[in-house]
């Protein structure tokens, strides 16, 4: 059969669809000078592929059959065609489906997590869709045991090991980018592990990966960057795992297999600050770590906790942050406003120990209700907006607040990031050497 795989880029901002979990995130900072600044670098600076279709790719290829990749409207006849939702883009996932009825028989599917979680709106449009982790109903997919219709349960994959590599060919990989984290191309994601047992009720991450932590082997993951490296030229990689030294061994082993192959690259990751130590980011800075994204999201660890997080206490990030950055490391924290029961007070504390941290570069975003998760189980009643799924980015209001309005909470937004970026001190001290 001939299968056609569509991830469409998105019309506004800076749309990836491979963020938060397959819903994808919107960058907006804001309406400002400077915030309209940023979200230009961003759109320009910052895209990666959406992994499970490059994985389902491969399986289809695998399996025998006629794939062919596409960000537009595909050209051709194809049996079935399968887009990448996400929430922030879904109305022109839906359009694009509806323009490819009107010309072709094709079973068209949807796949990622907010056509699971809202499998109504997208069959209206298409035929299937594939639930959480789509390898594993690929599979079958590929091999006729099932039928392209109504909703397929995907089961998680155990053995990561046991999937192929994912297909690359035929893409224009220059497109990708990580800036400034890694700047050196050409860049592709890879992903080591799956799942996070902190199960954080407001990760989105968990709605298709779910807590249940799986990981490659320290050679598998070495054997695809190696063949990255001689078959495509890769210079940087980006790894996609939600907590990736969550077993500080395993990764003490992986750097150890890239150093004794000699294979140079550099790379970033994410992580927990209370899963790093100073010999290990010794050992992944020898290996070419050059950028670490984690999250503190508030000042507050008290606040944090009432979410159901285990937050690393001040002392740590510091040591932490400190240690990475004066070892050539640079560190992108993420701050979330707007968390339920959080102040105005509490809010600006957050955007001051941001500044005191100092790190290479920050992210400020807002509280965001996921469908699917916990979370939005938990503050339904307050929830602003529950139908224009398109605001469900990261940077906008969504939850009722007795402590600000909506419009008050984006201004504190754009205020975290102008005040951040625009201070003498990070200019000299990380901005400088973040830049260039």
């Amino acid at each position: 059969m001939r299968f056609a795989l569509i991830e469409t880029r998105g019309k506004k901002f800076a749309v990836n669809k491979d963020q938060a979990g397959s819903f994808g995130t919107s960058t907006d900072a804001g309406s400002g000078l400077f915030s309209k600044l940023l979200n230009k670098i961003k759109r320009n600076g910052v895209r990666t592929p959406v992994m499970s279709m490059a994985y389902m790719h491969s399986i289809l290829k695998q399996e025998g059959h006629d794939v062919e990749f596409f960000e537009k409207k595909p050209n051709g006849e194809f049996d079935i065609i399968i887009i990448a939702s996400s929430i922030v883009d879904f109305k022109n996932e839906l359009e694009l489906a509806r323009e490819i009825k009107k010309t072709s028989n094709a079973k068209i599917g949807f796949t990622g997590a907010f056509a699971q979680v809202k499998p109504d709106i997208f069959l209206k449009v298409g035929d299937f869709i594939l639930t959480g982790e789509p390898e594993e109903a690929t599979y079958r997919l590929a091999r006729g045991e099932i039928e392209p219709s109504g909703i397929i349960v995907s089961k998680l994959i155990s053995d990561l090991d046991s999937l192929p590599f994912p297909e690359w060919h035929n893409r224009n990989l220059d497109q990708y980018n990580y800036y400034p984290l890694l700047k050196n191309k050409p860049l592709i994601s890879v992903q080591g592990s799956r799942g996070c047992s902190y199960d954080c009720t407001y990760c989105p991450y968990m709605v298709t990966q779910t807590p249940a932590w799986r990981k490659r082997s320290p050679k598998n993951i070495v054997d695809e960057i190696e063949f990255l490296i001689n078959e495509f030229g890769i210079k940087s990689i980006v790894f996609r795992d939600p907590l990736f030294t969550h077993d500080m061994k395993r990764i003490k082993k992986l750097c150890t297999e890239i150093t004794e192959r000699k294979l140079n690259f550099e790379w970033t990751c994410e992580t927990r600050v209370d899963r790093l130590d100073e010999p290990l980011l010794d050992m992944m800075y020898a290996a070419g770590l050059r950028g670490v994204e984690f999250g503190v999201e508030a000042f507050d660890l008290k606040l944090l906790s009432s979410m159901h997080r285990r937050p690393p206490t001040h002392e740590l990030q510091e040591k932490i942050v400190n240690y990475a950055e004066n070892l050539g490391v640079k560190m992108m924290a993420f701050y979330v406003l707007g968390i339920p029961g959080q102040t105005k007070d509490d809010i600006l504390q957050t955007i001051d120990y941001s500044k005191h941290l100092n790190t290479s570069l920050a992210q400020f975003t807002i509280a965001t209700p996921y469908p699917g998760t916990k979370f939005i189980e938990e503050i339904k009643s307050s929830i602003n907006d529950n139908d224009t799924f398109e605001n469900y980015s990261s940077y906008q209001p969504l939850i009722n607040s007795e402590h600000y309005t909506p419009d008050e909470l984006l201004n504190l937004k754009e205020k975290a990031f102008k005040e951040y970026y625009m201070r003498w001190k990070w200019v000299l001290k990380r901005g400088l050497k973040t830049i260039n």
